[in-house]
């Protein structure tokens, strides 16, 4: 996880953090048709998606809509099917 805490107390609630984009990332991949090495890519494109590094980068560094955002990531999952 790119979360490290400064403060070694914070570790377990950054682990737990961490564990929820998991199962969050799982959620959005569970159902979907893929297969294989589509399945692996649809899965990194959905974390990606997911992760909050992505979001502070599009919306904040680069300056995109978060509407611009959304339809960029859903662009990326739908491009890595």
């Amino acid at each position: 996880m790119c979360f490290q805490p400064l403060v070694p107390a914070l570790q377990p609630s950054m682990e737990a953090f961490g564990m929820w984009f998991g199962m969050a990332t799982d959620t959005l991949v569970r159902g979907r048709p893929e297969r294989g090495a589509r399945r692996q890519r649809v899965r990194a494109a959905i974390g990606h998606a997911l992760s909050f590094t992505t979001w502070r980068s599009l919306v904040q560094e680069q300056g995109l809509s978060r509407d611009d955002a959304v339809d960029l990531m859903t662009a990326l999952v739908a491009a890595a099917t």
